[in-house]
């Protein structure tokens, strides 16, 4: 075999780092288009508004509940149109049920044990229960006037419905589906949130700019604390044991102490805030705000407001998914529901859904949401497509990695075997990437024969 000198070897070296880097590239570029695809199947419209259909609908205004300024808000004649989602593409979010109810439906709330859902009706005046297994109307419970909010106590097995005509909330035992006390509360009682931690209640009343903080054991109001104009919405964060309550009327959120029943807190956040969810996995608080159509989210560790998320029109409900991170708003202007990404505080897709979607509620056990229809007296079903698991997207990208780095150790192989075959000295893989010697001043720069003795 005939030495290569100097100049020769480290063209050698140059050529197969060349082909590894080559091959890197190659990686990098298969790598970013892989995950552009993957976005794109998430991006805005891409799974939701497919060509499978448009339909125009024309939609009543929202009627006026004629007690609390909350009730009646502009929402003008307007015309929502399609696409719809296609019903049959499996990766698209489909109307399974629609569920006739009372008049005026509002909010949802979902039993976890039984999976019941308990839908608040304002101008019947009672609350429509929903198995879970069929989809359909089992029992109506008689209620106070105007019943708006519901919640689920899970301790003692009972929904909590706040009569905003009334003053006073309705208990429901979910055993037999029968009123089991009546408290009176506030003016215009309209959010409610369950505090696990101390198994208490927290209403808001819209009229009376107060929260009442009701026993779940003696339902028996305990505490009344004053909060903002306007208290709508309220949501319990488990982690530090505090209640996020919204004023619509004075664009802050109010945050309660379970321990002490005070404030600790008042956030600025957009224009009539009105709904809002706890996110446990992130520590986040997401708020809709009606009037300046978006959603403000709140960080639990400092109280403030570190995104703002434009949505559909007149946002109204949020509800968290924790199966899939994301928080799900419902736009009753729009018609349609805002998909938000708890992890880049982005809408991934706008679902087209019925006229007026205001209250939700997630079914995990079931992956469904339940909405309801102001205008349409009715609670549609929404099956959610099945999460994606991000470990079957990290094993493609390593098995894409891995495929791309045995072509660059193969191509790096055969070029110096190809090296070899031509007379050439092979070299380890150490001295293929160790740093190049400068050349000598006498060294051939071809590839001339190395003189090696005498013959």
């Amino acid at each position: 075999m005939t030495p290569r000198n100097g100049a020769g070897r480290r063209r050698d070296r140059r050529a197969c780092r060349s082909a590894a880097v080559s091959a890197v590239l190659v990686a990098g570029f298969l790598l970013a288009v892989s995950g552009m695809n993957d976005a794109s199947a998430r991006s805005p419209g891409s799974s939701l508004a497919r060509d499978g259909g448009s339909a125009t609908r024309t939609i009543g205004t929202e009627l006026d509940r004629g007690v609390s300024p909350s009730a009646s808000r502009p929402e003008t004649q307007r015309t929502a149109t399609g696409p719809f989602p296609d019903e049959g593409d499996p990766s698209s979010p489909t109307v399974v049920a629609t569920v006739p109810v009372g008049s005026d439906p509002f909010s949802v709330a979902y039993v976890t044990p039984t999976g019941r859902v308990y839908v608040t009706n304002i101008d019947s005046k009672d609350v429509s229960v929903i198995s879970g297994t069929t989809d359909t109307v089992m029992a109506t419970v008689l209620v106070g006037t105007g019943p708006e909010g519901a919640v689920y106590d899970a301790a003692t097995d009972e929904v909590f419905v706040t009569n905003i005509l009334s003053g006073n909330v309705s208990v429901i035992t979910d055993t037999t589906e029968a009123v089991v006390a009546t408290v009176p509360v506030g003016l215009g009682p309209e959010g409610a949130a369950y505090d696990a931690g101390t198994s208490q209640v927290f209403v808001a009343n819209v009229d009376s700019n107060n929260v009442s903080v009701i026993s779940g054991t003696t339902d028996t109001v305990v505490a009344t604390v004053p909060v903002g104009t306007g208290p709508e919405g309220a949501a319990y964060d488990a982690a530090k044991g505090e209640v996020f309550v919204t004023n619509f009327y004075s664009d802050d959120v109010s945050v309660l102490s379970d321990a002490t029943d005070s404030v600790v807190a008042t956030i600025p956040v957009g224009t009539g805030p009105e709904g809002v969810t706890y996110d446990a996995a992130r520590g986040e608080v997401f708020v809709t705000n009606y009037y300046s159509n978006d959603s403000s989210v709140i960080s639990d560790s400092t109280n403030a407001v570190v995104a703002t998320v434009p949505v559909g029109t007149f946002p109204r409900a949020a509800t968290y998914d924790p199966a899939t991170g994301q928080v799900l708003v419902t736009n009753s202007g729009s018609d349609n529901l805002s998909v938000i990404d708890d992890a880049t505080h982005r809408v991934t897709e706008t679902v087209p859904v019925g006229p007026s979607p205001v209250g939700a509620a997630f079914d995990a056990g079931k992956n469904e949401l339940f909405v309801a229809e102001l205008t349409s007296n009715s609670v549609i079903v929404i099956s959610l497509p099945p999460p994606t698991s991000p470990s079957t997207n990290e094993a493609y990208y390593v098995a894409v990695g891995v495929g791309v780095g045995l072509a660059a150790a193969i191509a790096a192989m055969v070029i110096v075997r190809w090296r070899r075959n031509r007379n050439a000295e092979p070299f380890s893989l150490e001295e293929l990437f160790a740093d190049e010697p400068p050349p000598s001043p006498d060294e051939p720069t071809e590839d001339e024969p190395t003189p090696s003795g005498p013959r």
